[in-house]
């Protein structure tokens, strides 16, 4: 049985020789589904540079278009509850006149800490 599955592995650009054969058949079944939708092979970065590995989705790619996750729902609710609430964070730390002119305005680190933290943590 080992045998199929190591030969499958290397058809489909899985196999790791520390793997173990839970690891294996994970990576197979990864590389399946990305084969399935015509998805790009991505790569692993490693010590000896970048090998192509089936289970993994070609970036940037599959995080511009969140095509990791396996649902519509799933994406939207990535997109709403993580992206964008991050994109809004981002959004302000640039502002850091605004701070500064707050802090100043406060006197008070403490305060400034505060709301700071509430802002932006």
């Amino acid at each position: 049985m080992m045998n199929k599955v190591n030969d499958l592995a290397n058809r489909y650009d899985v196999f790791v020789a520390s793997d173990n054969a839970f690891q294996r058949r994970t990576r197979l079944l990864q590389s399946l589904w990305r084969t399935e939708r015509n998805f790009e092979i991505g790569v692993h970065k490693g010590k000896n540079g970048e090998i192509k590995l089936g289970s993994r989705l070609k970036m940037p790619w599959a995080k511009e278009t969140l095509n990791n996750y396996l649902t519509d729902t799933i994406r939207s609710v990535v997109q709403a509850e993580v992206l964008d609430l991050k994109r809004v964070k981002e959004s302000y730390i640039p502002n850091q006149g605004y701070l500064m002119t707050f802090y100043q305005a406060s006197h008070s680190v403490s305060i400034f800490s505060e709301s700071f933290n509430r802002i932006y943590l």
